[in-house]
């Protein structure tokens, strides 16, 4: 049995059971057998939005915003409406109105990033994501053609899945933007890509992220040499070094100089100790479910995404000497957590300590101001004897700040 081993610079490597495998900055340590982890379970999706039943396609359709404020908008796979029963949510429609159609978000200032479900295999209308001008990432994008993805000042970054039920194809002219990054490192071969011939479908000096193995052919294909001065290898695109979903087998140990670690990277692993001293941001459920975890080193975490350490239960302490924003549920269920230091944070999100039964020490003494507090439940289930330690000059106003009051009686000056 081996492991394999994959990090964006374009390397995958296999190294036998209790080996290790260096590559200048990069070690990682295997031992024992385990299978593959399953994917994880799909995040909860976006409340409110108005999705309608489609009779010619007997699923649903997303309509609109509806009561929908979230910036960040998760589309869910299967949806019920309570009269037509469980189906797919399959595309973005447009409502009628008069003698015009509203077609949803399309110049809608709110959204930034939106997930796609994987039954969404031809979500887009011509203008269903036209002119948002704060859209910075679309994920889960299977086909795409015609203008769909036009006039986003913003745009950074496009996810494109193949589920190997299904061919990838991409149409003409989806470009926006200068140095969008699109990333088709999850297909399994080349799309077919139906290109107008014009070299400007994605927008001025792209980068196309592939596969490693599929490099050369990619660089080839039909239509795709238009753009082969663009398409890197995953990890090759920038002097920058990425994790992302590289794990296969049982992992116990790395060290690295990754400066992003993205979404699932290391998802229900058996990680038990991790190193990574240049990373400024974590993804979504990135160390979620690592309950084996009991250090790890994060001196330059700025923004620690959502969920990153759910229900690591075995994480016992962290200081984020640099982390300003703590995400919804970043540490929820971390049961032996004893402390926590977070002395620069401006921003803590709902749940984000929900179910830290054990944590004893909020540490915020040498906070500047009183960081917002998203919401009350950010400290669910607090044990009843934790202490927040809070500036003394910062007391009476953090005692009565929006959502801490609810939190008054466990806050002390320091």
């Amino acid at each position: 049995m081996s492991y394999r081993f994959e990090i964006e610079v374009g390397k995958s490597k296999r190294f036998p059971v209790g080996g290790k495998y260096c590559d200048g900055d990069i070690i990682v340590t295997a031992v024992g057998g385990s299978v593959v982890p399953d994917e994880p379970v799909a995040p909860e999706y976006s409340e409110g939005l108005l999705i309608e039943w489609d009779d010619w396609a007997c699923a649903y359709s997303v309509n609109g915003r509806g009561s929908c404020t979230d910036s960040v908008v998760r589309i869910p796979e299967i949806y019920d409406d309570g009269v037509n029963g469980e189906a797919f949510v399959t595309e973005f429609g447009r409502v009628e109105t008069g003698w015009e159609y509203f077609y949803p978000f399309y110049q809608d200032e709110l959204l930034e990033e939106i997930y796609l479900p994987r039954g969404m295999a031809s979500p887009f209308n011509s203008f269903s994501l036209q002119e948002c001008p704060n859209l910075k990432k679309v994920y889960g994008v299977q086909n795409i053609s015609s203008i769909e993805l036009r006039n986003l000042p913003s745009l950074e970054y496009v996810e494109f899945v193949q589920y190997s039920e299904m061919a990838l194809e991409i149409g003409g002219a989806i470009g926006s933007g200068n140095g969008v990054v699109y990333d088709f490192t999850k297909c399994t071969s080349v799309p077919y890509f139906d290109s107008y011939g014009f070299g400007s479908e994605f927008g001025t000096d792209p980068v196309i992220l592939v596969p490693a193995e599929l490099y050369d052919e990619w660089k080839s294909a039909t239509n795709w040499t238009l753009y082969a001065d663009y398409i890197v290898v995953n990890g090759q695109e920038n002097d920058s070094v990425f994790i992302d979903d590289f794990i296969e087998g049982n992992i116990t140990e790395i060290s690295s100089n990754a400066v992003v670690v993205r979404d699932y990277c290391f998802y229900e692993s058996n990680l038990v100790r991790v190193d990574l001293p240049n990373a400024t941001s974590t993804g979504y459920y990135s160390f979620s479910g690592c309950t084996a975890l009991s250090s790890i080193v994060l001196p330059n975490v700025l923004n620690l995404a959502d969920r990153t350490f759910y229900n690591c239960t075995g994480l016992t302490s962290i200081t984020l000497p640099k982390a300003e924003t703590i995400g919804q549920y970043a540490f929820y269920g971390c049961t032996k957590l004893a402390s926590i230091t977070l002395p620069k944070v401006t921003s803590i999100l709902q749940n984000a300590f929900t179910k830290c039964t054990s944590c004893l020490v909020y540490d915020f003494s040498d906070c500047e101001a009183v960081p917002t507090l998203g919401s009350t439940t950010a400290f669910n289930n607090i044990n009843a004897n934790a202490k927040i330690k809070v500036p003394s000059s910062l007391y009476d106003e953090w005692i009565v700040a929006t959502n801490w009051a609810t939190y008054a009686k466990y806050i002390v000056a320091v």
